[in-house]
């Protein structure tokens, strides 16, 4: 992700996700240059999350920018598996 990840774009994010668990079985989510991120791409995220589980798949986020790890701490997404300080955090967390 590049930018900005609010109203505009998740919708795009959704389905992107949609077809990435439809062909793999783990999804890695690069926020690296992502700037912001509102309460609707927090949603595509936690979603393709629970929809993977529920499939034995899995979902990462690595290498979240100051300001979105930031908020993703304070809504309690960094404690649970799915946020991850680097690629290489997230790669050396594989199942």
């Amino acid at each position: 992700m590049h930018g900005e990840l609010d109203l505009a774009v998740s919708g795009q994010l959704r389905d992107l996700l949609d077809r990435a668990a439809a062909e793999h079985a783990e999804i890695l989510i690069d926020l690296e240059d992502c700037e912001f991120i509102d309460s609707t791409g927090i949603a595509a995220i936690v979603r393709a999350d629970h929809e993977m589980a529920e499939r034995g798949g899995r979902v990462a986020v690595c290498a979240p920018s100051g300001q979105v790890l930031r908020l993703l701490e304070l809504i309690g997404l960094t404690g649970g598996g799915l946020v991850f300080d680097s690629l290489d955090d997230a790669l050396a967390a594989r199942s």
